[in-house]
């Protein structure tokens, strides 16, 4: 691991993963430095020129702005927020594809470029295109957990060094960056649901009793959310061991301020998947602010630590059998024979999915996209019929 981030040094899973590596041989001064490595990976921290400059209001000005930042990308051509300030120049004098352009510069210069990725997903939301707002939306959600995680990973490996008052700190940044989690995910399934009432206008698709919502010219922010909360409760109902749903649903429920219930809606999901790694952060939040301290904090370890006796050899021989191509099916059934499930358990093809997102064998931010898209367009299907068939063809097929 070490050799893969001399290789890959701006790699921020690759980072998180070694710090992950060094708590887990117990060399918490290590993982310290590991993870404040990893938080130092920021697109803003440059030394090439300076552009803390103030932007302009009036036309003229911003004209002129525009034409000296272009210049300066000219010169400095891979400093992504170069792009993202142009980005938002093009987008005072209204000219929607050269800040589509920037902002999508950006992020090809730099993947896990938070603010970029947000910005990217607001213009595509002022100019109509919602669905392409959600995706953008989404993707921001996946990356907000990354910062996440490294500063839970920073906080369990001072704690373990026996710095308990910087361990405390650590993990407040961490909490303060989990209501961006909650309110993208929750715009990104609003967003979802508009597209889908765009599509499937009333008296089509989506006229049943049960979508009476969609039935209005434009519904607001809150009943988009309490119809995404319906359908996932709905839907749960339905497939009551699937332990993304609940996730999901946890991430709902503290939006519409449901906090009680967004603690047994994580704690469920981690009942189901217990190597489910970001329910068992949001967990350990969702404690920490109901002020069960202790409890928190062995939370965020487990979060880093998921019994590696167990389970990373499952999910190492999962990566290997799903790599081969077509192979999908044979895995299952090999880890269905291995006692890897009990007999009988609906969610687990649902929890291999959430196994193959572990070790980076399918893309995070696409699986959630695939799970939102589903229960937008039809929430009374069967939901794990249709994760099968997206997962087998996973290696592109």
């Amino acid at each position: 691991m070490s050799k893969l981030v001399e290789l890959e040094p701006g790699d921020l899973d690759v980072l998180l993963t070694l710090g992950n590596l060094h708590l887990q041989a117990r060399r918490p001064t290590a993982a310290v430095d590991q993870y404040q490595r990893a938080l130092l990976i920021e697109p803003d921290n440059y030394s090439e020129a300076d552009t803390d400059q103030e932007v302009p209001q009036h036309a003229g000005a911003l004209e002129e702005a525009i034409e000296d930042l272009e210049a300066l990308i000219q010169k400095y051509p891979g400093i992504a927020p170069y792009h993202v300030q142009l980005g938002d120049l093009y987008v005072k004098v209204g000219d929607d594809e050269r800040a589509l352009e920037q902002y999508t510069t950006a992020l090809a210069t730099q993947p896990h470029f938070l603010e970029a990725t947000v910005k990217l997903g607001t213009q595509h939301m002022r100019q109509g295109r919602l669905a392409d707002a959600a995706l953008s939306f989404n993707r921001a959600v996946e990356l907000n957990d990354q910062l996440i995680s490294a500063f839970v990973g920073l906080g369990v490996a001072q704690h373990d060094c026996g710095h308990e008052q910087e361990s405390l700190a650590t993990f407040d940044l961490a909490a303060s960056l989990e209501p961006s989690t909650t309110l993208l995910f929750c715009e990104s399934m609003r967003l979802h649901l508009r597209a889908e009432q765009e599509r499937y206008p009333a008296g089509d698709e989506l006229s049943d009793a049960d979508d009476e919502d969609f039935e209005q010219e434009e519904p607001g922010y809150d009943e988009l959310i309490a119809e995404a909360v319906r359908r996932h409760e709905a839907a749960l109902n339905n497939t009551p061991n699937h332990a993304d749903l609940h996730y999901r649903y946890g991430l709902l429920l503290r939006q519409v301020g449901r906090h009680a219930d967004a603690i047994n809606a994580f704690r469920q999901a981690v009942t189901l998947n217990p190597t489910y790694a970001k329910a068992l952060v949001k967990l350990a939040i969702c404690l920490k602010e109901a002020g069960t301290l202790d409890e928190a904090i062995e939370t965020f370890q487990q979060a880093l630590r998921l019994e590696p006796g167990r389970m990373v050899d499952v999910h190492y021989e999962l990566g290997l059998l799903f790599a081969q191509r077509n192979q999908f099916d044979l895995a299952a059934e090999q880890f269905e024979q291995a006692g890897v499930t009990s007999d009988g358990d609906p969610a687990f093809r649902e929890n291999l999915a959430l196994a193959l997102q572990n070790v980076g064998m399918v893309d995070r931010a696409a699986a959630t996209w695939q799970a939102m898209s589903e229960l937008a367009r039809d929430p009374r299907r069967d939901l794990l019929t249709r994760r099968e068939h997206i997962l087998r063809n996973a290696n592109g097929e």
